[in-house]
């Protein structure tokens, strides 16, 4: 989808629940960075020249609890379920939205590790329970 005209383009907004793509084209016309809300955190993510991915269960479940959904965790066997939704700020929405979906399903030592290696780039990992974890990888 091409840029809209205020340099914040949505790749995609999936229907039922929280997760997407969005793009920040440059910076805000005010000089400060473009500002996009996640569902379950409390502060905006700035962009600039970024891209930032939300993985969520709740945003293609199965049933109606949310407990199977598309977010599938191969070495458990079933629907992932240790974050309500992962995000990530990354140079591009490709890495952004792998990283996302990895590790939405990850182990958390093994997602930081791929985090670390893809960097640089930011994890927001907000928990079934409300907690948040704010990783940023620089290397």
């Amino acid at each position: 989808m091409p840029p809209t005209s205020t340099g914040l383009g949505p790749w995609s907004r999936r229907r039922g629940g929280p997760g997407g793509e969005f793009r920040g084209l440059g910076s805000h016309p005010a000089g400060r960075p473009w500002r996009v809300g996640i569902g379950e955190h409390d502060e905006p993510v700035a962009l600039v020249n970024q891209a930032l991915a939300t993985s969520s269960g709740r945003a293609t479940r199965f049933e109606r609890t949310g407990q199977h959904h598309h977010l599938f965790d191969a070495l458990a066997g079933r629907s992932a379920g240790r974050y309500a939704s992962v995000s990530i700020v990354a140079g591009n929405a490709t890495a952004a939205d792998a990283l996302s979906t990895a590790l939405a399903v990850m182990r958390p030592a093994d997602g930081y590790d791929l985090l670390r290696r893809a960097g640089p780039a930011r994890a927001i990992l907000v928990g079934i329970d409300g907690t948040v974890r704010d990783w940023r990888a620089l290397t």
